[in-house]
């Protein structure tokens, strides 16, 4: 080997050592997170997580390495000092290419062998999408994004003097370059191929895309390693955003006076290095939420190019790293241009200094909020704007602490999202069964935050003493520690209070004679079991529909599909859906009345009694708000409607069965054990950790619930909401949601007992004007 190859080659790898070692040690931490999450949680799903980390961390390797390698050696004058050297230029592009090659190996090797582990260890429960993503083609696509990734940002890193401009143009073009390819591969698979021309054409547009990327840097390294630089330029880079090749200009921020105020000063000082970058990733934020919220409104999933689902995905992750790059911005400028001594030696007040560095950021990652708040319907549900939002405020605070933290400025840029994901793996244990507090995570950068505050002065003086690294790793663990303590706090902490006087009297409430038949384990009642009664008077079969049906869930099932099935077209068809509606409320008052007998389980009331009730009247009050007939047909078709709603229980038989109902399935809901406990059919506690603390906090929201419903009447308003994460969302028990959604699974539990009476009124007077008419 060339000896100044070899040289070379032994330079760049102690310039990436550090960055290099950061990602390695990080991928092994994040892989014993999963694997704890993993075995703690139980759920093959998990295994996504190490998917995600077995894509990301090579890349993320490729995304450092040429900053590393030709941004920091500008920014520390090694790269003029290369110049000087007889050294060809080539061969320092050709050795920072091994190097970052080799490195980006590494990354790839290391995370597949994690990777193997895990597949190895829980291969029988591999969820089948994980296998596709494994097959060859794909991780030939994951290999190849890599390259593309890493000799893009070589391209870009000799191209742009500022490692960060060059990070900031970075962004864009790979998403871009993304996309791209991916609507070419569906070009390519949209067209056929009877010749197997467009495989041919495929290999060769491979091979010399190929090519093109590994020679692309090429041109702009010559032009930055074998032209003289000028005397304007000559010397070490002066920083990020100086301008001092241009001549002062008093800005308008510090206003007419020629001796502005001490703040002010500091602000415009801080605008004036910060705001280009700055403006560079706001727009990309810009841009890409733009994007994504046409792709929602405007084309939909309907185009190849933007037809991917893991689009949420991809969008979430680069805002994340957007605003993480924002926070690192706060003081980077002053880290790479050494100003913190100047403004140490001239004994400046450090909290001028902190603030005013962190308000221009802080704005932009305000925007980029504010853009994820009103353009981020694309997300599909709530939680993931939630979780993005909670990121792009960890990932601030991390870029924050880390620009302050690294005594190499440029590697700040990745060891603050490699600290944003160690907080995420950290806090994924406790979350990953509870949605609700997912923005739980943005709590851990206020831990952060202060930690850069307390760090100011050190920074200032550069004293990086071990007292001070051990005091950054103790907020870093306090804000790992912040989010599962706020989850435990808030979750059991504020259960209800424990009601032992009502529960008494609940437990000493007499139950019909049949209620220990029906609550027994063993027996499991049917459809024929609630339709007993009715059956008596309604002997099978019944013809529905023109099919005589022999079987209660058949019968049930069959009504249900022709409630709706008719159109008013005819008087026969609107007849027959009358008497369908008629069926449903006879046999729903047959329900309630086996449940005053202790004759049937409570949930048949709870989760079909009213909502087939609800059903059958809201059908009559359509059918007769649409009957655009004759009075003749109106005249046929009246004593049919007023049929089916004498044959709706009565408002007294209606709430006394209910409560009944809902009485007796409190206390079946005792009897039962647990985790998971169910009440009305439902679970109503969650989660692996603490399986003690849920059931008590499942069996007081449960009480709180029950007791609130039966302390109020129908006409006395809506009871106070039980807790929020038991009882899901809406928390509206009573008003007007009509319904509730129970535990994590949002089953449904009809608790509204008042639309009956309203549905019969409101048809009454609806027939009494249409007769009035018709006279």
């Amino acid at each position: 080997m060339n000896v100044a190859l070899r040289h070379l080659l032994w330079k760049d790898t102690r310039m990436i050592a550090s960055l290099a070692t950061a990602i390695l040690v990080g991928t092994l931490v994040f892989q014993l997170m999963i694997w704890f999450t993993i075995w703690a949680n139980a759920s093959p799903s998990n295994i996504y997580y190490t998917i995600a980390l077995w894509i990301l961390m090579p890349n993320l390797m490729a995304l450092g390495v040429p900053p590393m390698l030709v941004g920091s050696e500008e920014e520390s004058g090694t790269l003029g000092w290369l110049r000087s050297l007889p050294v060809p230029w080539p061969l320092v592009v050709v050795s920072k290419s091994l190097v970052g090659v080799i490195a980006v190996g590494v990354s790839w090797v290391f995370s597949s062998l994690l990777l193997w582990m895990t597949i190895s260890v829980w291969e029988s429960v591999l969820p089948l999408t994980v296998e596709s993503m494994l097959q060859s083609d794909a991780i030939r696509g994951f290999a190849f994004f890599s390259l593309e990734l890493l000799f893009t940002g070589f391209f870009l890193a000799y191209l742009c003097r500022s490692p960060l401009r060059g990070l900031i143009i970075l962004v864009p073009t790979i998403v871009g370059l993304f996309y791209a390819m991916q609507w070419v591969e569906a070009w390519w698979d949209s067209h056929e191929d009877p010749h197997h021309l467009w495989s041919i054409g495929r290999v060769l547009i491979t091979i010399a895309y190929t090519a093109f990327l590994i020679l692309m840097p090429l041109l702009p390294a010559r032009r930055r390693l074998a032209r003289r630089r000028s005397r304007k330029s000559a010397g070490p880079p002066p920083g990020l955003a100086e301008r001092d090749d241009q001549p002062y200009a008093p800005s308008a921020m510090l206003g007419e006076a020629s001796r502005p105020a001490m703040w002010r000063a500091f602000l415009w000082q801080a605008w004036r290095q910060q705001s280009r970058p700055l403006i560079g990733l706001a727009i990309v934020a810009v841009l890409l939420m733009t994007a994504f919220w046409l792709r929602t409104f405007l084309f939909g999933l309907t185009r190849p190019w933007v037809s991917s689902d893991n689009m949420p995905l991809i969008v979430s992750v680069v805002l994340v790293l957007v605003c993480t790059w924002m926070g690192c911005l706060c003081f980077y400028p002053d880290s790479i241009s050494r100003r913190h001594f100047f403004l140490a030696d001239r004994g400046f007040p450090k909290r001028h200094v902190w603030w005013s560095r962190i308000v221009a950021p802080a704005l932009a990652m305000v925007l980029v909020l504010l853009l994820v708040h009103y353009l981020g319907a694309g997300f599909r549900t709530r939680p993931w704007q939630t979780i993005t939002r909670s990121c792009c405020l960890l990932g601030f605070a991390c870029g924050l602490l880390s620009s302050m933290w690294m005594s190499r400025s440029t590697l700040a840029f990745f060891v603050a999202p490699l600290l944003t994901l160690a907080i995420l793996f950290a806090s994924m244990p406790f979350l990953d069964h509870y949605s609700g507090y997912l923005s739980y995570v943005a709590l851990a950068a206020i831990p952060l935050v202060v930690a850069s505050w307390r760090m100011t002065g050190d920074w200032l003086k550069d004293a990086y003493r071990w007292t001070t690294q051990l005091r950054v790793s103790g907020y870093i663990l306090l804000a790992v520690l912040v989010v599962p303590t706020t989850f435990f706090v808030v979750r059991f902490g504020g259960m209800p209070r424990e009601l032992p006087e009502w529960r008494a009297e609940m437990m000493a409430k007499p139950m019909p004679k049949a209620f220990a038949w029906t609550s027994q384990p063993q027996s499991v009642p049917t459809i024929a079991g609630y339709l007993k009664p009715w059956l008596a008077t309604h002997p099978l079969p019944i013809e529905v529909d023109g099919n005589l049906v022999d079987s209660p869930l058949m019968l049930r099932t069959r009504t249900l599909e022709s409630l709706n099935l008719h159109g008013s077209n005819n008087t026969d068809a609107l007849l027959e859906s009358i008497q369908s509606a008629q069926r449903m409320l006879e046999w729903s008052k047959a329900a309630r009345l086996a449940v005053l007998d202790g004759a049937v389980r409570p949930t048949e009331v709870l989760l079909y009694a009213d909502p087939d009730e609800r059903a059958a009247l809201n059908t009559l009050y359509n059918r007769v708000l649409n009957l655009h007939v004759d009075a003749e047909t109106l005249a046929m078709v009246t004593p049919a409607i007023e049929d089916a709603l004498d044959a709706m229980a009565s408002e007294d038989l209606r709430e006394e069965s209910w409560r009944m109902a809902l009485a007796m399935e409190w206390r079946l809901y005792q009897s039962r054990r647990g985790p998971p406990k169910m009440f009305a059919g439902t679970y109503v506690d969650g989660g692996n950790y603490f399986p003690r603390l849920e059931r008590r906090r499942a069996d007081r929201n449960v009480d709180y619930a029950v007791h609130s419903l039966l302390s109020h009447r129908v006409d006395d308003g809506p009871p106070s909401s039980a807790d929020f994460y038991t009882f899901g969302v809406p928390v509206d028990i009573w008003g007007t949601g009509t319904d509730t959604y129970y535990g994590r699974y949002e089953d449904r539990i009809d608790f509204y007992v008042g639309l009956g009476p309203y549905y019969k009124a409101l048809i009454e007077q609806t027939l009494q004007c249409r007769r009035a008419s018709d006279r």
